[in-house]
Order: C-alpha cells, then sequence, then structure tokens
C-alpha cells in the first residue's frame, strides 16, 4: 500500500527547523556572551550621579551587528543594544564588523586560537549567519554579509530617530549639539577587523567608506593578503596590497584598528601610515603577559603619534576570569606609562566575549576609577572625552 505524507507536514516540519535554528541563535548568544556581575547593578549614588553627569561617554568596540537581536529594542542577551546604551549613559558606541574568525577553541585543539590559526578554516561567521536565518547569499560571503551588517547600522538610524549613525566630522558635532539638549541622542560608527572582505578589490573599500567605515584593522584571526595578524600562523607585516590599502585609508580618513595585527604589521602601520592608529579593544603585556596583550613599546609607539587605546573588557587566559579590578589594572597601567589622555573604552562587548557587567553598567566602572583614586578630569576623558577629542580631529 503507497504511503501518502500530506504536504501540511513537510511544512509543519520545515517550519519547526527554521523555529529550532533561530533559537539557536539566540541560546548560543546566552552562552558565549554573558556577564560575571548579576542584575540589578549597585552603584553608589554618589559615583552613580557623578557617570550620569558626564556627557561623552564611547566604548570603541562592540560586535553587536552579527547578532540576530533588534539592537532598536532592549534585550537581556548578550551586551549592547540601543535602549541598554541610553541607560548606561553610553553616547557613542564603534560597531565592529567581524569578516571570519575560526570557531571556539575545540576538544580536538583545533578553532579559535590566541597563539597561531591556519588559514584554512570553518568561518564562524557563516555559520553564525546561517543560525541568524540570514540569506544563503550572506553564508559563505564575508563581502555580501558585511554590506548586510552596515546597512542594519543605518537601518536602525532610520527606526530610532535618536540614533545617528555618524559618517563625518559634520555629524558628529551634530550629535554632540543634540545631546546637549536630550541625551536620548547617541551615536555609532562603523569599524571592521580583518578586511579579508575586501575580496581582493580595493574598490570595496570606498563602498565600505561610503557606508561609514571609519576604523580598520588588517587582520583578525589569520594572515590574510593584506597583513599578518598576532594569532596567524606567518605573523607577517603588510604585504604590498596592505601598503596600498594603508595609504587609500589615509586618504579617506580611515583610522587603522591595531588590535589583532602582528608585531610586524604594527611597526609597518606606524611607519607607513600617515594617520595615528589604535587600539579600539586590548590590554597591556604588563599586567597580563599573553599574545592578545601589547608591549609597552607597543603602547608608547601608539601614543607617540597620537593613537587611542581602548582598554577591552575581557580575560584572553580564562573567560570566566574577568574582573573589574582587572579592567582598571590596564587602566592604571597604561596610565602610568603613556597618560590618562590616551585612554579610552573597549570592551570587545558581543565578541563572543564574557564582560563583568553589559553596556548598561558602565557606571559600576566608573565608580571603580573613582576608588582608584583617578582624578575626575582624568575619568571624564577615559569613559570617552579622549575619543571624542580624536574623532574631531581626525574624522573629516
Amino acid at each position: 500500500m503507497k504511503k501518502y505524507h500530506h504536504p501540511k507536514y513537510f511544512l509543519l516540519i520545515i517550519f519547526s527547523s527554521i523555529i529550532m535554528i533561530g533559537c539557536s541563535s539566540i541560546i548560543f548568544d546566552r552562552l558565549i556572551m554573558g556577564t560575571t556581575i548579576d542584575k540589578p547593578y549597585k552603584i553608589s549614588d554618589g559615583a552613580l550621579a557623578f557617570h550620569q553627569s558626564l556627557d561623552f561617554v564611547a566604548d570603541l568596540h562592540s560586535d553587536a551587528l552579527m547578532s540576530q537581536r533588534n539592537l532598536t529594542k532592549e534585550s537581556d542577551v548578550a551586551h549592547v543594544d540601543l535602549p541598554r546604551m541610553r541607560k548606561g549613559n553610553a553616547a557613542f558606541q564603534v560597531f565592529t564588523i567581524t569578516s571570519c574568525s575560526p570557531p571556539f577553541q575545540l576538544s580536538s585543539g583545533t578553532g579559535l586560537s590566541f597563539d597561531a590559526n591556519k588559514s584554512k578554516f570553518v568561518n564562524q561567521m557563516g555559520v553564525y549567519s546561517f543560525m541568524n536565518l540570514e540569506g544563503p547569499q550572506l553564508w559563505g560571503n564575508m563581502y555580501n554579509r558585511s554590506i548586510w551588517q552596515m546597512d542594519k547600522l543605518a537601518k536602525y538610524a532610520k527606526e530610532d530617530p535618536y540614533f545617528h549613525l555618524i559618517k563625518s566630522k559634520k555629524d558628529f558635532l551634530e550629535l554632540i549639539e543634540l545631546r546637549s539638549k536630550d541625551k536620548r541622542h547617541i551615536g555609532g560608527i562603523l569599524g571592521i577587523e580583518g578586511i579579508h572582505n575586501l575580496k581582493g578589490d580595493i574598490k570595496n573599500l570606498e563602498t565600505f567608506y561610503q557606508k561609514g567605515v571609519r576604523s580598520i584593522g588588517f587582520a583578525h584571526f589569520f594572515d590574510n593578503m593584506y597583513a599578518g595578524s598576532r594569532h596567524g600562523k606567518d605573523k607577517y607585516g603588510l604585504t604590498e596590497k596592505g601598503r596600498e590599502v594603508l595609504k587609500r585609508m589615509d586618504e579617506l580618513g580611515i583610522i587603522a584598528d591595531l588590535s589583532h595585527d602582528s608585531e610586524k604589521t604594527i611597526e609597518d602601520v606606524l611607519k607607513y601610515g600617515k594617520n595615528p592608529p589604535i587600539i579600539t579593544h586590548g590590554g597591556s603585556r604588563g599586567v597580563e603577559d599573553t599574545p592578545r596583550n601589547f608591549t609597552d613599546a607597543q603602547l608608547k609607539a601608539v601614543a607617540q603619534k597620537g593613537g587611542i587605546i581602548g582598554v577591552m573588557f575581557f580575560d584572553s587566559t580564562d573567560r570566566h576570569a574577568i574582573t573589574v579590578d582587572k579592567i582598571v589594572q590596564n587602566i592604571l597601567y597604561i596610565r602610568n606609562l603613556v597618560g590618562s589622555q590616551h585612554i579610552a573604552l573597549g570592551s570587545d562587548y558581543d565578541g563572543g566575549t564574557i564582560t563583568p557587567f553589559d553596556i548598561s553598567g558602565l557606571g559600576i566602572l566608573t565608580e571603580a576609577l573613582l576608588n582608584a583614586g583617578i582624578p575626575k578630569e582624568e575619568i571624564k576623558g577615559i569613559m570617552g572625552e579622549n575619543y571624542k577629542n580624536f574623532l574631531l580631529k581626525y574624522l573629516k
């Protein structure tokens, strides 16, 4: 007897599978992007009042655009969305696009490594895109996926009248003016880590610029045709193509981000670049000697060229070991080394990281800096004014 399967059962199976895949993305976010401090966050009245009085609080690195979440809506998942920015008195966020990344460390010993990643890999970003139920044209195409994320931020700026995508100094000055009257106004700018997504065509850099990209890290976890990564296999410096890209970045006004670049790439960017570079998310090897952090010489070189160092809220040796004290230790160390005027916040929010608090809890760090004896004027700089002044100087 021939069995007949009604089409509705196939549709039910397909629909259920889609729901399961979509839910798996949120579950994945909850598992790998949490906080160590429970809400409600406890901050003294005095510290909270001072934090809320700050005119410009900024964070230099969030990977929130790779999430399935609508960032105009408040969530209890991961770290950054626009409502939580406002709760934390955050005026500005750098939204970074990750072009490719290895999977998290597996029991077999393969996957993400801070020491050396081979070029042959499964791109975690493509898998993540699939889990987010994004179109198949994005799963295996880094360029398409990057454009998709850039367009998402522009879409949020249309959906939320108080959120502004910043592309120019004029845009930035307008944001500062609007915020002086109403702190609901917040802004964001685009960055990239790992220019694999250029796909070998420098013309794509122009497209990224038009979309609003204003900072670029040449490498992420892999060496590529442009530069070596500090986590790559060969860790070489800028290639001829890389120097060509750096030259065009200087002309356009795109700042080089050294966060994942190899030592040789850092040397080359400092040597050949016209504009000062930044470290959007990093730490000091003087506090923790790990490949993810920077040497005293590197930090001094960035500062001497007028750059900014974003201190990350993430422990690369043990994902669950990060504390507010560790963040403060890094800030104090770098402050003693190069001065507080070169320091900013570089959380690495939403990047598969465990942090002490999400962006709504930035007042916790303000209180910790006060307790560490840092003068209030310096704290204002560290929390965002230093980066604001940098943008006012180098945005076109």
